[in-house]
C-alpha cells in the first residue's frame, strides 16, 4: 500500500509499508518523490543457540523525481539491545545500483543483509529495522518486521525436550494497598520419551526486596502431556513501592537447558 502525503503529514510514515513523501510544499501532486520500502526475513523464528538469518530489502522510487537519502539497517532485541546490521548509506535515488537483473535500472534498490544472532544474545522477541531520511526535506522512513528467538510466536519458550509458557493471568498494577498477582504456567512435553522439569518462582522488586512464589519442585512430565499450574501470591501493603519482575524458571534436568520469563507488575501510585 502507497500513501501519499505533504510534510504536514509525515508522521504517517513510521506505521506504512510504503511512504510518499514532496519535496516542497508548493510542488505538483504529479512532481513528487515517492520511495516504496520492502523488507523480508527467510526466517521468523531462531533457536536460543543462535542462528543466520537474512533480511532482503527492496526500494523502488515511484515518484516522478529523485531524491538524496540516507539509510541503515537495525536490530532491536530484549533488554534493550540494539546493534546496526548495515551502516549508513548516502546515496542519490537516480543512482540506485540493481543486484537483479529483473528490476529497472535507475528505479530499484534491492540487498540483503546477513544477520548473525548469537547464543549469548537474549530469548525474545527483536525487530529488523530499515530506516532512513530524506535529506531534501528531512523527512524520515522505516519498515519494520519481526522474528522471535528461544521462543514460539505466542511468547512460549523451548529446551529440547519441552514447550513452556507462562503469563501474568492478574492485573501489572496494584495500588499502595497491595494486591494479589496471578501467573500461569503450561510445561508441555513434545517428546516420546518421559522429562524430568525442576521450576521455582521469584519476584523481586527495584530495590532487591525478593519474595519467594513457588518453592522449588522437581515434575516428570509424561510423553506428549501438558502440565498446568496457576500460582498467585500477595503484594502486602507492607512491601515497597515499584516494580517487581516475577521470574519463573525452568530447567530440564537431562539436558541442562535453562529457560526463564520475567513477567512485570507495579505496586504503589502512579
Amino acid at each position: 500500500m502507497d500513501v501519499c502525503y505533504k510534510p504536514l503529514l509525515a508522521a504517517v510514515i513510521l506505521s506504512t509499508s510504503s511512504f510518499t513523501a514532496n519535496a516542497a510544499d508548493n510542488v505538483d501532486v504529479a512532481q513528487f518523490f515517492a520511495l516504496d520500502i520492502s523488507l523480508n526475513l527467510n526466517k521468523e523464528e531462531v533457536p536460543s543457540e543462535g542462528d543466520y538469518l537474512v533480511a532482503e530489502v527492496g526500494m523502488k522510487n515511484v515518484g516522478e523525481t529523485d531524491a538524496n537519502i540516507k539509510y541503515w539497517v537495525s536490530v532491536d532485541g530484549p533488554q534493550g539491545l540494539s546493534f546496526p546490521a548495515k551502516a549508513v548509506v548516502s546515496t542519490n535515488s537516480s543512482d540506485f545500483e540493481v543486484d537483479t537483473d529483473n528490476v529497472e535500472e535507475g528505479a530499484s534498490l534491492n540487498f540483503k543483509r546477513g544477520i548473525w544472532v548469537r547464543d549469548y544474545m537474549s530469548d525474545g522477541v527483536y525487530v529488523v529495522s530499515v530506516e532512513g531520511v530524506n535529506t531534501d526535506t528531512s523527512q524520515k522512513f522505516q519498515q519494520s518486521v519481526q522474528f522471535t528467538k528461544g521462543i514460539d510466536s505466542d511468547g512460549g519458550k523451548k529446551t529440547s525436550g519441552l514447550s513452556i509458557q507462562s503469563k501474568l493471568l492478574s492485573a501489572d498494577h496494584f495500588g499502595p494497598g497491595g494486591g494479589y498477582a496471578l501467573i500461569s504456567m503450561d510445561i508441555e512435553n513434545t517428546t516420546s520419551q518421559p522429562v524430568e522439569v525442576e521450576f521455582w518462582v521469584n519476584a523481586v522488586a527495584s530495590n532487591g526486596f525478593d519474595i519467594p512464589v513457588y518453592s522449588r519442585v522437581t515434575k516428570t512430565i509424561e510423553p506428549n502431556e501438558t502440565e498446568m499450574i496457576v500460582r498467585g501470591f500477595w503484594l502486602d501493603a507492607a512491601y515497597p513501592d515499584g516494580e517487581y519482575v516475577i521470574t519463573p524458571q525452568f530447567i530440564e534436568t537431562g539436558s541442562g537447558e535453562r529457560v526463564d520469563f520475567e513477567l512485570n507488575v507495579f505496586k504503589g501510585a502512579l
